[in-house]
């Protein structure tokens, strides 16, 4: 909610100036916008349904999610503010940096976790783990790139 919040204010700031941005840049931050809700719905209705047995781990799965997500937009805008663009991901509107718990990966999980309702839990721990891992190799290539400046 909070990122919808800023989005929104930074749109109606950009219309106010009567800045135009590019039609590609508007469906990439609705998309944003949908993607992360799309990733709260799932273990959040899980918690719901049953909040003693999916409780934890729906908030855990929450929590690494925030992890990966922030530190994917971190790495895109200071990318983006030092005008790098990426050659593995070149028709992406933001920086692109890969991981081990993106999209697909996720919906692969999210079917997973509907095919075995019963063992949600444990996938999402698991998952968890991976985003986790995934966090952490976004920091150190991060702190890697970054940590060198060439101005």
């Amino acid at each position: 909610p909070g990122y919808y919040l800023i989005s929104d204010g930074r749109s109606k700031f950009e219309r106010a100036l009567h800045v135009r941005v590019p039609l590609a840049g508007r469906l990439r931050r609705a998309y944003v916008r949908v993607d992360f809700y799309f990733y709260a719905a799932i273990p959040l209705a899980f918690a719901l349904a049953d909040p003693a047995a999916d409780g934890l781990a729906a908030a855990v799965l929450l929590a690494a999610f925030v992890g990966t997500g922030t530190s994917f937009l971190a790495y895109a805008v200071i990318a983006g503010k030092r005008g790098l663009t990426s050659t593995a991901y070149p028709d992406k509107t933001i920086y692109y940096l890969g991981g081990i718990t993106e999209g697909s990966e996720t919906v692969a999980c999210f079917i997973a976790m509907c095919l075995w309702p019963a063992h949600f839990a444990a996938i999402a721990y698991v998952y968890a783990g991976l985003c986790a891992i995934t966090s952490v190799m976004r920091i150190a290539a991060g702190w890697q790139t970054f940590s060198v400046r060439n101005d």
